[in-house]
């Protein structure tokens, strides 16, 4: 595939674009996290009124996905690996057990890679009980509505004293 996405902590990798059990579509978003700006002090003709504090609301992120499977059992084990690795990001969230979950996206020809870190998250299959999907093996339009910390960060680098 032309761009990896993968979700992660430190025992489970799931790869959401490899093709074989989950294909990323087209509608990868994570926009800007919303802003919300404080004004210090009440007077506007005091020193220091115009000092401004910047806080950042956590960012929404949403991947399209389809989610195969050979048969009917396998498509529920994936399924199930998906919303246990989300599960776990938001136990780790409120309690600190287990390990971060990562959201891992690289461009194509990028030699680092962009991580989120995921606080919780829900996936959104649509009709799961209907006719269709009682015989077929594959969710077309799964969707992977994620919410993790502000912003994101990059692969670790180091920097020598020569």
């Amino acid at each position: 595939m032309a761009w990896t996405l993968q979700l992660l902590n430190d025992d489970t990798t799931l790869s959401l674009n490899d093709g074989s059990a989950y294909s990323g579509r087209a509608g990868f978003l994570a926009p800007p996290p919303p802003v919300r700006v404080a004004q210090g002090g009440a007077n506007l003709f005091r020193h220091g009124s115009d000092i401004r504090e910047r806080v950042y609301g956590n960012r929404s992120v949403t991947v399209t996905l389809r989610i195969h499977g050979g048969s009917q059992d396998d498509l529920i084990a994936n399924i199930l690996a998906v919303n246990n690795l989300i599960e776990r990001a938001a136990e780790y969230t409120t309690t600190g057990l287990g390990s971060q979950v990562k959201l891992r996206r690289k461009w194509e020809n990028a030699t680092n890679q962009v991580d989120f870190h995921v606080l919780t998250g829900s996936l959104a299959l649509g009709d799961e009980f209907g006719a269709v999907h009682s015989q077929n093996t594959t969710f077309a339009n799964a969707v992977l509505q994620l919410t993790c910390k502000p912003f994101a960060y990059g692969a670790e680098e180091t920097i020598e004293n020569y």
